[in-house]
């Protein structure tokens, strides 16, 4: 459980590569398209409710048949490596081949979910009882934004020209969006209604739902919830990754772990938005160079009790800077 931009891809991938979990990426990206379709507004109770309805199913490994078309025509199904070795096009072109092929691990599924947070997962455990553990994934809220004015950068380079010439008085977050509010103009942009994207929003986000000691867990979530931030994974991949792995009490074998050293210790001249090889120290740190001082300080005025609750220092990340 992450939110856009936050480095869950690249987490998702300790289960992606492991032959004995069956995993989905974004399995609540479907719930844009069936929105639409059924005329469903974001954000309401009957919107929540669709997008349980696809985890329950995906706990019993019961597809519907709508599901399946939108994921066969997204390219993020190609990301699960359990369908790419099933099938030559990545793909599963039923509901019922989907259901089958997912059956075959007896109930060992992970999903990535960037759409969600424990309100909406809550009803999962308690009314239909299923074995569900979350690991919830933050991130230092100037990497996340800095992170997405790449983002933005990449896919909307038209919006983000008209945007500039703001720049200079205002910084780069407000003017995209990505600060407190959304200006009308970036609200074409799907993701800017889709994806929960001003640091207000994260920060909220990251307040109601992190659980910094178990002390605070409700009854529901004893022993079903996993706190990981993303700097100390990128610090100690293999550390934090173990720690995942006794979470959901499966054993971190030796390919994995060789694995998680690859797709963090990447010298790849990969460079581009969706790589999951990188050096994740760098990555970590790079908004420190990227976001002027004054992003930064918007940053921290409207996320310093966040910071402070996750151990990050307003003035500094949780990885010191290379040498």
């Amino acid at each position: 459980m992450a939110q856009w931009r936050f480095g869950s891809t690249a987490l998702g991938e300790l289960f992606n590569q492991n032959p004995e979990l069956f995993y989905i990426f974004e399995s609540l990206w479907p719930t844009t398209k069936l929105r639409k379709l059924k005329n469903v507004t974001q954000n309401t109770p009957e919107s929540k409710e669709m997008a349980r309805d696809i985890l329950r199913g995906f706990a019993k490994c019961d597809f519907k048949t709508d599901f399946v078309e939108i994921l066969h025509h997204w390219f993020g199904s190609s990301k699960n490596r359990g369908l790419c070795l099933n099938s030559t096009s990545c793909r599963m072109h039923s509901a019922s081949a989907l259901g089958n092929f997912c059956k075959e691990f007896k109930g060992r599924l992970a999903t990535k979910i960037i759409h969600a947070d424990l309100d909406l997962l809550k009803p999962l455990v308690v009314e239909d009882g299923i074995n569900l553990k979350i690991i919830h994934l933050v991130r230092d809220p100037r990497g996340a934004t800095q992170s997405r004015i790449n983002y933005l950068n990449f896919h909307y380079s038209q919006h983000v020209a008209n945007a500039r010439p703001l720049f200079p008085n205002l910084g780069r977050l407000k003017p995209l969006g990505l600060l407190d509010d959304i200006p009308e103009y970036m609200l074409p942009i799907q993701e800017m209604n889709d994806n929960n994207p001003t640091v207000r929003g994260l920060c909220q986000w990251i307040r109601e739902n992190t659980k910094s000691s178990s002390d605070a867990f409700p009854p529901w979530l004893q022993g079903r919830y996993h706190l990981v931030i993303y700097e100390d994974f990128a610090k100690a991949p293999l550390t934090e990754a173990k720690k995942i792995y006794n979470f959901i009490g499966m054993p971190f074998k030796p390919e994995l772990k060789k694995f998680v050293h690859d797709m963090t210790h990447s010298n790849s001249s990969d460079k581009s938005l969706y790589s999951t090889s990188k050096d994740a120290q760098k990555t970590a740190n790079k908004w420190m160079k990227n976001l002027t001082v004054m992003e930064q300080r918007q940053i921290v005025k409207e996320c310093l009790d966040v910071l402070q609750l996750l151990g990050y220092e307003p003035n500094f990340t949780r990885i010191l800077p290379e040498s």
